[in-house]
Order: C-alpha cells, then sequence, then structure tokens
C-alpha cells in the first residue's frame, strides 16, 4: 500500500445482513453479520471496523478512534465479522484498511468518493409470549355471601400490564394494575346461583391469557358465629409482657378480621388475608402494664357474625428471670433443708442488687447451683479467686456457706459468684456475707 494508502479505496463493497439470537437471562440482542469486498494491496495488514451509534458523517479515522463513543475492532485480513448489538438502537458503521507499515486509508478518498457507511436498525423482538394468571380466592366451585375480596396471582415473561376480574363475561370493577390483584365484591349485587368469575391478565404488548372458575352466590342469611377457641396461655397463667395468643378459629363461610381485647379495650385486630373459613395462628401483643388482666378474642366473618372466645384471666409480671442458684438451709429437725429461691421473680417483685447472707445458729447454709451450672468461681473485691468449683458427674455444684451453729466461711463483705452454664454462657451473683 505504501505512502498512497490514504489515497485508495478501503472497501468496495459494504453488506450488512441481520440474525436475530436468542439471548441469554432474558436480555434481547443480535448479532450483526458484516461483509466486504477484499483489499487488493500485497501488504494488506488487515482492516479497522469503527461503530457508533451517531453518525460519522465528517470525521477523520483519528478523530474516531480519539472518540470515546465509537468503538474501533481491528481486524485480520478476513472479509467479515459479527459484532453484538442490542435491540432496537441505530449504529453506524465505518471500514478501512491498513498494511504492514500501520498505514490506514481514510474514511473521505478524493472528495467525489466516500467509504461505505451503513445506518442500520435492529428491530425489536416481538412479544408473542402471554401471561400466565390464577383466581387465589375464592376457589372453584366456593359458597359464596356477603362482601368478598377477589384475588389472583399474574406473571410475564416482560411484566404484567394488569388483571381484569369479569363476572359472567362482564368486566367487575376496574383493571387492577399492580400486584398483588385483587378487587371487593359485593355478592349481594349478583343473583342467587351459579356464576363465573373470570381473571384476565394482559401484557404491554396485548397479549392475554384468561383463567374462570364457578362459585354460587348464596341469599341465605348467615345469622352463625365464628367459633373462637384460645389454645394457649390458659386461664390463671402468669405470662410475661410480651403476649403470644394463640388461637383456632372456623366459621361455616368466610372469616373477615380477628380481634385480642385487654380488660375491655381492642389491642390488636388482624385482617384475614386472603380470606377462608379458618384461622390457625398468633395474636403477638406488648403489654402496658402489669398485674391481673383479661383477655378475649373475638372474631368476625363476612356476614358481620361476631364470635369471642371465653374471658381469660391471666397475671402479667415482669420477665421472669432466675438466677441459677438458690440457698439450702438443714438442721436435725429438717435434715433435706429448707430451699430459699434467692431472686425468682414472682409477681411484680424487682430482684435484689445482691444476696445477703447471715449466720443463722442451728443449721448448715449451702448455695446450691443448677444443674446446667458447669463451674463457679467466688471472687473478692480484689479480683482474687477465693474459691473455685468445678462439676462432676453431672452432680449439682454446692457451696458450703456455714456450718451448723457456726461462722460464715468467708470473710464479711461484697463478693461476686461467677458462674458458667453448659452452653458457654457466663453470669455473675452478687453475694453480701454479714457476720
Amino acid at each position: 500500500m505504501g505512502k498512497g494508502m490514504n489515497h485508495k479505496y478501503a472497501v468496495s463493497t459494504l453488506v450488512v445482513g441481520l440474525l436475530i439470537l436468542a439471548p441469554p437471562h432474558g436480555a434481547w440482542s443480535a448479532d450483526i453479520p458484516l461483509e466486504w469486498d477484499a483489499n487488493a494491496e500485497s501488504d494488506l495488514a488487515g482492516y479497522r471496523l469503527y461503530q457508533a451509534t451517531n453518525s460519522l458523517l465528517g470525521m477523520t479515522t483519528q478523530q474516531a478512534a480519539a472518540d470515546s463513543l465509537v468503538t474501533k475492532v481491528s481486524l485480520s485480513t478476513a472479509t467479515s465479522y459479527s459484532m453484538p448489538l442490542l435491540e432496537g438502537a441505530t449504529y453506524f458503521f465505518r471500514l478501512t484498511a491498513f498494511d504492514t507499515s500501520s498505514n490506514e486509508s481514510g474514511f473521505n478518498v478524493d472528495g467525489s468518493n466516500l467509504d461505505v457507511e451503513v445506518s442500520t436498525y435492529v428491530p425489536l423482538v416481538p412479544d408473542i409470549s402471554s401471561p400466565t394468571v390464577s383466581i387465589t380466592f375464592p376457589g372453584d366451585g366456593a359458597t359464596v355471601s356477603g362482601m368478598i375480596s377477589l384475588t389472583a396471582s399474574a406473571a410475564d415473561n416482560r411484566g404484567v400490564f394488569g388483571v381484569q376480574f369479569q363476572l359472567d363475561g362482564s368486566n367487575l370493577g376496574l383493571e387492577d394494575t399492580s400486584s398483588p390483584y385483587s378487587i371487593p365484591w359485593d355478592t349481594a349485587s349478583a343473583s342467587e346461583g351459579s356464576h363465573t368469575l373470570t381473571a384476565r391478565a394482559r401484557d404491554a404488548a396485548g397479549n392475554s391469557t384468561s383463567v374462570t372458575i364457578t362459585v354460587t352466590v348464596s341469599r341465605t342469611v348467615d345469622t352463625i358465629s365464628p367459633v373462637v377457641s384460645v389454645i394457649s396461655p390458659t386461664d390463671g397463667a402468669q405470662i410475661n409482657p410480651a403476649i403470644d395468643v394463640q388461637v383456632s378459629i372456623s366459621d361455616n363461610l368466610l372469616l373477615q378480621r380477628v380481634e385480642l381485647w385487654d380488660n375491655g379495650s381492642l389491642v390488636l385486630t388482624k385482617i384475614c388475608s386472603p380470606q377462608s373459613g379458618s384461622y390457625y395462628g398468633t395474636l403477638s401483643w406488648q403489654a402496658t402494664h402489669l398485674g391481673s388482666q383479661t383477655l378475649q378474642v373475638k372474631a368476625y366473618d363476612t356476614s358481620g357474625n361476631m364470635g369471642a372466645s371465653a374471658l381469660l384471666t391471666v397475671t402479667v409480671n415482669r420477665a421472669n428471670r432466675k438466677r441459677p442458684v438458690s440457698l439450702v438451709k438443714s438442721n436435725s429437725v429438717s435434715p433435706q433443708g429448707v430451699v430459699t429461691p434467692l431472686d425468682l421473680l414472682s409477681g411484680n417483685v424487682a430482684p435484689p442488687r445482691a444476696l445477703m447472707i447471715s449466720p443463722d445458729s442451728g443449721y448448715n447454709q449451702s448455695l446450691v447451683f443448677d444443674g446446667d451450672v458447669t463451674e463457679v468461681r467466688l471472687i473478692d473485691l480484689t479480683g482474687h479467686s477465693i474459691l473455685h468449683e468445678v462439676q462432676s458427674g453431672g452432680a449439682p455444684i454446692i457451696i458450703n456457706i456455714q456450718e451448723a451453729a457456726g461462722n460464715l466461711r468467708f470473710s464479711s463483705g461484697l463478693s461476686i459468684a461467677q458462674y458458667k452454664k453448659s452452653d458457654g454462657t457466663i453470669g455473675h451473683v452478687p453475694v453480701v456475707f454479714v457476720k
């Protein structure tokens, strides 16, 4: 080619064809095969393809190479190349040739001829896939009455535009364009007997799918109330402020909502969605005060009938926290010992800041730790360990505090009983010995 390269045609013909390919992961693309006549120069090294989404007209090869929006691909001496493109965009191409000395032909030749420029458009791949749709409530063959909610689920490869519900072939309300797809239906507006319900889903391309079920509208006045049972807590139970009320409810038709009442005040409402003839679950609520309280659960069906559980009296305490240690006293009269839990919270009594232990004439006194405590250290205020006990053979750890009719084994003052449980939990119990 030599120095005269810039005055020679890069190519004589550029043929463009489109081949639509099935894209991965739902992103549509295309490969466009480009073909051209070979350059006849003996020192041809290859071709260079320039591609952009804006016209290259008026640009030089140097300008195109320096433009970040222009894609430059250096090719071999082959006369074809396939370039991947995105769907629905216009592309512009220029082709040059370069020799073994890196001389490259220009875009413009002598003012009368131009390198071939191609403007192509990758056509949109038509959407021919229809949505899928199903009616999730009511079920096919169901008997309905009163006010209910029709619900449906729908999906599409490019998105659902909307779902239209129909009653006996006529639109029922407006098309729902957002998921979850649902509309209210007052069955009193339909005649008693058998009816068809249809859910029609469509996408933006106009593809649609319909599904139809049959229901029976009942005009019989529903006077049957839901049956409500509280499984837990039981009447008379002592519970924490974080109240979990487990209930079982059934109705001859459809439940609409469930309520929890405390001392005559409504504290929680749960809407039944989707509506059905039964509900089994937990109503969770944080009590705002302690002491005796009366709980009741009420349930309403779609006909407005209300059923209520029996009144339930419970005592709400502070969260039960028990240090895993008890003080045991024994003598000749009570050789088995008298067990005194040191800080088990019953009712609303706050836990002691420290365990106060003083001599008690005629008794042996011991600290007995729960069976899941595997190690205990008694530490004084200087940080020194004055006693270390490890569980042996699964028997509880017992620390003797006072022999019968004797003084306490440990010096007066504050000590810390540090314990370790089998699950690795470490806790501390302040102990004050008073002589």
